[in-house]
């Protein structure tokens, strides 16, 4: 689960370090742990100086080989000149001040996508200082296909029911989005046992997946579930989903797949497959309805170039619905 802050005034610069710090040691994160601290203060900090409706998602990076934190930033200010910012002494505010230039440098990744008039992303990534630069390399270029997911629950609550999880191979591309009914620990014991068969079947196609999840989830409050299956040697998506799981192919236009109505555990639901044409340089987003599929990338400049992280920061930050608990995935071909 990833840890979601709103900055809303002085008060929770000092409470978001601490609680970083705090993320950082139950992630095994301590080399770093200081970095990351100095990385949301600024962040923090400039939020309050110089944005309105700013907020900080912290998660693990986490690998067989390496491990990390990244965190997002997001903003609905004034916007600004990346390249200006980014340098040491210049502010926005007209006064003196260290900028966003130390955050640059403290991260061994750091992307910013700024909109005039909507605001700013940024995404920092902080990797164990034990960990070779190839490794980090590997993470960043993997082999096939890459992606960024959020995953965050209700404020109200400190278990999430939803759950993203990705399996990739040379040949296939296999994600599925869960979303435990309701909030709290029940929901987030569906979305768990939803991941647990999803990863013990990543060889069969989406719709002996979600049959499998739904009969696992009879002794559950049950969920909502979409799993997808990206082939590119034949260029189509697979796709399944049961409840309210939004699936979609962004590309030249945006392909707005189907899931029927349902909540998987209830046995009686009408599991069907869809196939739906892949391009290489698509990108599949799927989101529970913690983010309203009102989006669209062509709200936002030359963002489908952009870090995937920075891609989910931008939907996230417009069309999260903080009354509920909200998952977003995007993935795309290297």
């Amino acid at each position: 689960m990833h840890r979601l802050f709103y900055i809303t005034d002085e008060s929770m610069i000092g409470h978001i370090r601490r609680e970083t710090k705090d993320f950082c040691n139950q992630h095994n994160c301590n080399t770093i742990k200081e970095d990351v601290a100095i990385v949301v203060t600024e962040l923090a900090s400039n939020a309050l100086k110089h944005a309105k409706d700013g907020s900080i998602i912290i998660k693990e990076i986490l690998g067989s080989k390496y491990t990390g934190i990244e965190i997002i930033y997001m903003d609905k200010g004034p916007g600004f000149d990346t390249e200006k910012v980014v340098q040491d002494g210049f502010s926005t505010a007209g006064s003196l001040g260290v900028g966003l230039g130390s955050i640059q440098r403290l991260s061994d990744e750091c992307h910013f996508y700024s909109h005039i008039g909507k605001g700013t992303c940024i995404v920092c990534r902080l990797f164990e200082k034990s960990k070779q630069k190839s490794v980090i390399d590997k993470y960043i270029n993997p082999e096939t296909f890459s992606y960024s997911h959020i995953c965050v629950p209700i404020v109200t609550e400190s278990y999430c029911g939803d759950d993203v999880a990705v399996y990739i191979t040379k040949e296939y591309a296999l994600a599925m989005v869960v979303d435990g009914l309701g909030h709290g620990e029940f929901a987030h014991q569906a979305a768990i046992m939803a991941r647990d068969i999803f990863f013990e079947n990543t060889d069969s196609d989406p719709e002996d997946i979600i049959a499998s999840i739904d009969n696992a989830l009879y002794s559950t409050r049950g969920a909502a579930c979409s799993v997808a299956k990206i082939i590119p040697s034949h260029n189509k998506v697979i796709y399944t989903g049961v409840g309210n799981i939004s699936g979609a192919i962004v590309g030249q236009k945006r392909i707005n797949m189907v899931s029927h109505n349902g909540t998987l555990g209830m046995r009686n639901n009408k599991i069907q497959t869809f196939t739906y044409p892949w391009n290489k340089y698509d990108m599949l987003i799927m989101h529970s309805d913690g983010i309203s599929a009102k989006w669209s990338l062509d709200e936002y400049p030359d963002i489908a170039h952009k870090d995937l992280s920075i891609i989910n920061a931008v939907i996230f930050r417009d069309y999260h619905r903080p009354k509920d608990d909200a998952s977003l995935l995007v993935l795309k071909e290297v």
